[in-house]
């Protein structure tokens, strides 16, 4: 279903996944338009990257879907921050990601129930409203993430090319509570 499909993309960062909605949407995209485009993924890049522009990330280029290196595509961590900030305006994409595991019905020759669980190992921490992760080769761990600072605002926080997940996750705790301690927050009522 569609449901199984967009939260096995948010919570377990499924590569797999990103491309079976890209060539879904892609196709759909290709028909709409009667275009002759061969490749329906390239046709969702493109929006991919069409959004990116529009948000003003300016530092972005997307070369496939799924964030796997590929030559020319970049961004920037300044570029995650507005995209992370443009994603919490749909509940329909944050109600997923701030999820530590959720049963997604498989169907097929064999139906079943099939746990997946986040990637985002600090989500159950009590600030962390929720994030994505990016593993792109050994030694470069990635992560954006949204938590809630003491007045209730939203902190956005983005690690690129941490060496392994321990140290992206050391460094992403430390960045918090450093954010935190170092900043009067007037509670708002």
């Amino acid at each position: 279903s569609d449901r199984a499909a967009f939260a096995n993309l948010i919570i377990p960062s499924s590569n797999i996944t990103a491309n079976a909605i890209a060539r879904t949407f892609g196709q759909l995209l290709k028909d709409a338009e009667s275009t002759s485009a061969s490749d329906p993924r390239s046709l969702f890049v493109a929006e991919m990257n069409a959004k990116a522009a529009s948000l003003g990330m300016s530092r972005t280029h997307f070369k496939n879907c799924s964030g796997v290196p590929a030559r020319g595509q970049v961004t920037s961590a300044a570029d995650m921050a507005k995209l992370m900030l443009a994603v919490m305006t749909l509940p329909e994409v944050t109600r997923w990601w701030g999820l530590s595991s959720h049963v997604m019905p498989v169907k097929g020759l064999k139906p079943r129930n099939q746990k997946i669980s986040s990637t985002v190992k600090v989500v159950n921490d009590y600030d962390v409203i929720g994030g994505k992760t990016g593993t792109l080769l050994p030694g470069f761990y990635n992560l954006a993430l949204m938590s809630q600072a003491p007045d209730g605002d939203n902190i956005v926080t983005i690690l690129l090319r941490a060496p392994d997940p321990r140290a992206l996750y050391t460094d992403t705790r430390r960045i918090l509570d450093a954010a935190k301690r170092g900043r009067n927050w007037a509670l708002k009522s």
